[in-house]
């Protein structure tokens, strides 16, 4: 179901391809937190989203505890994410 949701996973080169990009995303968002906050590039709306793609990614790629890891992080930088949260429920089924 997650490649449903997400089918850009073809578009940007396979899924390992796809991770290695928004493992990328990761790190240009964890360095732009250290900017200030009025930065003329501070797209920190992304961030959860970014992160909730790569626990999608490592989902469909069966790696459980790395998607775990992901959404958690998700909820961490905005708790009222629906996707990261319903994500963490079906893993705990």
């Amino acid at each position: 179901k997650g490649e449903e949701v997400f089918n850009g996973y073809r578009v940007l080169g396979g899924k390992e391809t796809a991770l290695n990009h928004f493992l990328k995303a990761e790190e240009l968002f964890d360095a732009e937190r250290k900017t200030p906050a009025n930065a003329p590039l501070a797209p920190r709306w992304g961030y959860p989203g970014t992160l909730g793609f790569i626990g999608k990614t490592y989902l469909s790629l069966k790696k459980k505890e790395q998607a775990k890891t992901y959404f958690n992080k998700a909820l961490t930088v905005d708790p009222g994410n629906p996707v990261a949260a319903k994500a963490l429920r079906e893993l705990e089924k």
